[in-house]
């Protein structure tokens, strides 16, 4: 006996058909379905139909109806794959970490990596609403692999990873990897530690949030007024940041700060306002 049935699906696109458990078949079997094209950032095609409940009607999407929620994930990224095994309950924070890889012109072949200036590549994780700076590297693996470390701590299990079959110890973790970018410069970066690394990534994430302000000024989208407050909340965020990093590294602001401006009243002539 077999263990699925396939739905066709009515309308324009009668040729299409959704897959479910033979066990769910009398419940489904009686509607129409159609197919829609998710309006959401998840992109996939699904199965919905119409149904009438205390004289009115709702729109219904097949998983949604098998499962009892609206808080569906499939896992296979196929939309029309509604057998148990595929389904899962997920949020839509879940549902976007197992999202197939979006290609862009300035996206590399993995998914959360994007071509940076100099021939590097820069790793970037969705988190609460925005785009979170994960590091700059100089190959596509290490920030695809830098990727795969923030999306596993992120959403586990959903989380649809560039190389799902390697294990965690088979590349470093992500703040060995952000150390080596340091080394480029000096030998002094002995060690890092993880609140440093999150303020470092915390500047640089910020900073990055800031040029995408100015640079809707620069298209015209946008007035410098119409960002101001946006940007001044990013730039607070920076000087946040800073002050963390200073703190870590017992660094003595007010006497680099003075010996600073010494130096540029000699440099430039003079004096500097506070």
């Amino acid at each position: 006996m077999p263990s699925m049935r396939v739905v066709p699906l009515s309308g324009s696109h009668a040729d299409w058909f959704a897959v479910i458990d033979v066990e769910d078949y009398e419940l489904v079997s009686s509607h129409k379905w159609y197919l829609t094209h998710s309006t959401s950032s998840l992109g996939l095609d699904y199965a919905q139909t119409t149904i009438t409940e205390d004289g009115k009607q709702k729109v219904v999407k097949m998983h949604n109806l098998i499962m009892g929620t609206t808080n569906v994930g499939h896992r296979d990224n196929n939309g029309l794959n509604n057998m148990k095994s595929n389904l899962r309950v997920a949020t839509f924070s879940q549902n976007m970490g197992n999202r197939r890889k979006t290609i862009l012109p300035t996206a590399s072949g993995f998914k959360g990596v994007y071509r940076a200036d100099r021939g590097k590549w820069r790793a970037m994780i969705y988190d609460n609403g925005r785009n979170r700076f994960l590091g700059q590297f100089t190959s596509e693996e290490e920030a695809a692999r830098a990727y795969d470390t923030a999306a596993k701590r992120k959403w586990g299990e959903f989380a649809k990873l560039n190389f799902p079959d390697e294990n965690e110890l088979a590349h470093l973790p992500l703040l060995v990897q952000i150390a080596a970018q340091c080394r480029d410069d000096a030998e002094r970066w002995f060690a890092l530690t993880d609140d440093l690394t999150n303020s470092l990534m915390g500047v640089m994430g910020e900073l990055s949030e800031c040029i995408e302000y100015w640079k809707k000024v620069r298209r015209g989208t946008h007035t410098l007024e119409q960002v101001k407050d946006g940007l001044a909340e990013e730039v607070t965020d920076v000087f946040i940041y800073l002050m963390n990093i200073a703190g870590i590294l017992r660094m003595d602001l007010e006497q680099t700060y003075k010996q600073k401006r010494e130096l540029n009243e000699k440099r430039f002539g003079g004096s500097s306002s506070d």
